[in-house]
């Protein structure tokens, strides 16, 4: 699921959190943006709880765009502790996108299969209370 930040309260908010951040700068017209869309999904839900990603409208939220001299969509930006790390400007391959994600903040296979084992630890008692209501 995509998600889209709305303002620029939440967009702070969010990159000075816990989580690395990844930003594709996007616009509705812009036809590379739509390639990469799918990816951008895939990606938000691959990092799930390990790395935030999300989309920026320039053409809503142009101030936030400015900040990271976005002049050219689709950009992707890569953001650590509140701090600019990389920029990677025009469409990229899915491949890409996770190799710059893992290598730019440092991601291991441990990492995903440890996060992996949390969120099905998680989930797993929520499907169990839901067969266990539908039973009373």
């Amino acid at each position: 699921m995509e998600v889209i930040i709305n303002s620029l309260e939440e967009f702070n908010s969010l990159i000075t959190g816990k989580l690395p951040v990844v930003v594709d700068f996007y616009a509705d017209w812009c036809g590379p943006c739509k390639m990469m869309s799918p990816h951008i999904e895939a990606a938000t839900i691959k990092y799930k709880n390990i790395v935030e990603v999300v989309k920026v409208n320039v053409d809503t939220l142009n101030e936030i765009s400015a900040k990271y001299d976005v002049t050219s969509i689709p950009t992707v930006v890569f953001i650590k502790g509140g701090e600019l790390i990389h920029t990677s400007i025009g469409a990229i391959s899915p491949s890409k996108l996770n190799e710059l994600i893992e290598e730019k903040f440092g991601i291991t296979a441990a990492m995903m299969v440890s996060t992996e084992m949390k969120t099905e630890a998680t989930e797993e008692p929520k499907k169990k209370s839901k067969k266990t209501e539908a039973t009373k």
